[in-house]
């Protein structure tokens, strides 16, 4: 129990803290897992940058940490410290005072934040760690009579069994998850006397175990583990868009290559050539270079599939055979600039909430 109110002095820190799997060699057979603290009462504009980024320590690979818990328990010490305050000395003031740190948010992609939360993962029955929507398997691509192994977790599911939930989800009106709800689902599932037990319980719940940093006090279950907007939306969203208008990828096998919604060949061809091009005028302060999108897609990054979709896209990608189709990109564009503002009302906050569900 803490003995005094979260930023109740203008001493006190807000940390972020970050965790994921990178691959350091070209190959990305082997990872290892950089474990980060971001310092929030930086500036916006130079919070991440690389010299204010606070490098805890990196869990050694090859494969990611079974028990991420144990490489967790000296930070988790650390900060449970600063939150009752460490002796500390004021330069300007030339005198001592009280500094008190509060982690607040954890990020990093849905597999590693599952594993940060000891949570079953996107693939599980119950695959949100935000919500207990309940996920259904899909039939398998190769023999459709038959169901696949792996969950997925849509908002309309008209023939979804009863045991799978309702059949629609109101994206503004999710069953939430609590703070209260995950500790006491983590605490039932920890207190199985069988495996078999463990694991009906752990499917039941979509948790594995409680997670360390539940005990950080500041920490807030699942408020505290926002998804990540870099992941969502530019390794997913935004891919996953430029597969439905080429029909390749993971929607070769949706809908048509004559849906008016699908660019001809030739005319990707010329879009990708465009965007290989445009790294000859743009300067780099924008960002890095945008591949060819026909030839080289694969060179991708978060980076430039956020140069494309919000400062290229809006200008090639006007030649949809119907106009809506565009229009649909260009308020998907308004809602990431959104989104990437150093500063957001709530007024905005609500529309952006509405816009995306």
């Amino acid at each position: 129990m803490l003995c005094h109110q979260y930023f109740s002095s203008p001493t006190d820190i807000a940390l972020g803290f970050a965790a994921d799997g990178v691959g350091p060699f070209k190959s990305r057979q082997q990872t290892c897992w950089p474990l980060l603290a971001f310092n929030y009462n930086l500036p916006p504009s130079i919070r991440y940058h690389l010299d204010n980024l606070i490098c805890l320590g990196v869990i050694p690979g090859p494969s990611e940490p079974k028990e991420i818990n144990l490489f967790l328990a000296p930070f988790v010490q650390e900060l449970q410290e600063l939150a009752h305050g460490v002796a500390s000395y004021n330069g300007k003031t030339d005198c001592p005072f009280c500094l008190c740190a509060y982690l607040v948010a954890c990020f990093g992609d849905m597999p590693a934040v599952a594993k940060l939360m000891c949570m079953k993962g996107h693939n599980g029955k119950y695959p949100c760690r935000a919500c207990k929507i309940v996920g259904i398997r899909a039939p398998k691509t190769k023999d459709p009579t038959k169901l696949g192994t792996t969950h997925y977790a849509p908002l309309a599911r008209p023939f979804a069994g009863p045991d799978k939930g309702p059949s629609h989800y109101d994206p503004l009106n999710l069953p939430l998850r609590t703070h209260y709800q995950y500790v006491k689902d983590a605490l039932y599932v920890e207190q199985s006397k069988t495996p078999t037990e463990d694991a009906r319980r752990s499917t039941s719940t979509g948790i594995h175990g409680l997670s360390m940093l539940a005990e950080v006090p500041s920490l807030d279950f699942p408020i505290s583990f926002p998804h990540d907007f870099m992941h969502l939306m530019f390794q997913n969203v935004v891919p996953s868009l430029i597969d439905l208008w080429t029909h390749t990828g993971k929607k070769a096998t949706f809908g048509s290559p004559k849906d008016d919604y699908v660019f001809p060949k030739t005319v990707w061809r010329a879009i990708g050539e465009a965007c290989k091009k445009s790294g000859d005028t743009i300067p780099a302060k924008f960002g890095c270079r945008v591949p060819d999108l026909d030839e080289d897609r694969g060179q991708s990054s978060a980076e430039s599939t956020l140069l494309f979709a919000t400062l290229i896209g809006p200008g090639i990608l006007c030649k949809f055979q119907k106009e809506e189709y565009y229009q649909h990109f260009l308020f998907l564009v308004w809602l990431i600039n959104k989104c990437c503002s150093y500063s957001v009302t709530q007024d905005q906050v609500d529309f952006i909430r509405r816009g995306f569900a």
